[in-house]
C-alpha cells in the first residue's frame, strides 16, 4: 500500500487543555491567584463525576454493548 505504515493510520483519541491554576480577582485586584492542588479525595470525585458523565454519553447515544463499546455502524468485522 504505497510504504504508508498502517500504525499511523490508527486513531489516537486525546485532549488538548490550556487550564489556568488559579482564579481571576475582582476588578479591583485583578491579579491571578494561586489555587492549591486538589487532594487525592477530590481527584476521585472528579474522576467519577467524568467516568458517571461519560457512561451517560455513550448510553444514550446507544454506543455501549454491555460493558463494552458497539463498533461503528458499517464498520466490516476484521
Amino acid at each position: 500500500m504505497l510504504g504508508i505504515d498502517s500504525s499511523r493510520l490508527r486513531l489516537n483519541v486525546h485532549f488538548h487543555s490550556v487550564v489556568l491554576d488559579g482564579v481571576y480577582g475582582d476588578e479591583e485586584d485583578p491579579m491571578l491567584h494561586e489555587l492549591p492542588a486538589p487532594d487525592p479525595t477530590e481527584l476521585g470525585q472528579i474522576l467519577t463525576r467524568i467516568h458517571a458523565g461519560v457512561l451517560r454519553y455513550l448510553t444514550r447515544r446507544q454506543l455501549l454493548e454491555g460493558d463494552a463499546l458497539r463498533p461503528p455502524v458499517g464498520e466490516d468485522e476484521a
